[in-house]
C-alpha cells in the first residue's frame, strides 16, 4: 500500500498534527509525500508561532 504520492496543502498536516503519532500516518499510507514550497514555508511559520 506504500505506492502511493500525494501532493497536499497544509490542511492535512495542522489536523495530523493534533493527534498522538498523526505524521506517521503518512508514512503507512504513502510512499513519498511532495510538499509544495507554499505551503512547506506556511507549516515553518506556524510551527515559529507556535514556540
Amino acid at each position: 500500500m506504500n505506492e502511493k504520492i500525494v501532493a497536499s496543502d497544509t490542511g492535512p498536516f495542522i489536523s495530523l498534527e493534533r493527534l498522538d503519532d498523526g505524521f506517521n500516518f503518512f508514512k503507512k499510507v504513502y510512499k513519498e509525500v511532495i510538499i509544495p514550497q507554499g505551503v512547506y514555508e506556511e507549516l515553518l511559520k506556524k510551527e515559529k508561532a507556535c514556540f
